[in-house]
């Protein structure tokens, strides 16, 4: 089967007289040419296959502004001071609440709710962490096919497979299978948005590209969907930053 997203070569843009690198894929499914940028993306531009090389040019150029002013929002975005305090040593976080950790040592790695704290009992900060990290998996896991099994069933749209996975760039995605993927970070949002991500994913299965109609599905399954989007727009390099962490309460780390 041939891949939906193919490399070509890269391209070069001048961006307030920097050379600037771009990634060039194109694509089978693509009917139009789209420019991405994000805090943990690269600059890239999907063109339809068959897109020639002076064309992919012309239209980096056309967008050069555009180009500039995004560079320029990612890198305040980027360099931030972080503010939903997810550094904070002896939490994990849940929908968008602290939830404290109750270290144990133990020979086994395992991470647990109970009376309202994270029982984490491992050998290690280490192990404590990666036990933690599947704990969030499993929370996100469960929380988002509660939302997709209900907001499926209220929308009337069919989804065939739900996976949780460590998306670097994306927040969700739904494949031409009408498989949905996710990022397990979701859980750490609050649950309205998350419930966003989700809905919106949904939508993607009867309307699968960002035309209008499709906003205006979105609009009609979650009015005022533009605050919980900006909230992950606003937090987003920050959660994609964030990796699980386990100190032990006598700092040793053994």
């Amino acid at each position: 089967m041939t891949p939906a997203l193919l490399d070509r070569a890269p391209t070069v843009i001048e961006i307030d007289g920097e050379p600037v690198q771009v990634r060039v894929r194109e694509s089978t499914r693509a009917s139009t040419a789209r420019i991405l940028i994000g805090a943990d993306r690269p600059l890239e531009i999907i063109v339809p296959a068959g897109t020639d090389d002076a064309r992919v040019d012309e239209m980096l150029v056309a967008r050069q502004a555009w180009i500039a002013a995004k560079r320029k929002r990612v890198a305040e975005v980027r360099d931030r001071p972080a503010r939903l305090g997810l550094d904070r040593p002896g939490v994990v976080w849940l929908a968008g609440q602290a939830v404290a950790i109750d270290w144990r040592d133990g020979r086994v790695a395992a991470a647990r709710l109970a009376g309202g704290r994270l029982v984490v009992s491992a050998p290690s900060e280490q192990h404590g962490a990666r036990a933690i990290e599947r704990w969030y998996r499993r929370q996100a896991t469960a929380q988002l096919r509660v939302v997709a099994v209900r907001e499926s069933a209220r929308l009337d749209l069919r989804y065939r497979s739900l996976a949780v996975r460590d998306q670097h760039t994306r927040w969700g995605s739904c494949s031409a299978g009408a498989n949905l993927s996710f990022n397990w970070r979701l859980i750490l949002t609050p649950p309205e948005v998350l419930e966003y991500v989700v809905i919106h994913e949904l939508c993607h299965l009867r309307i699968a590209n960002h035309s209008k109609a499709f906003w205006r599905m979105l609009e009609s399954a979650v009015p005022g969907w533009q605050g919980r989007a900006s909230w992950l727009a606003e937090h987003g390099a920050e959660l994609r930053a964030y990796r699980p962490s386990a100190v032990k309460p006598d700092g040793s780390g053994r």
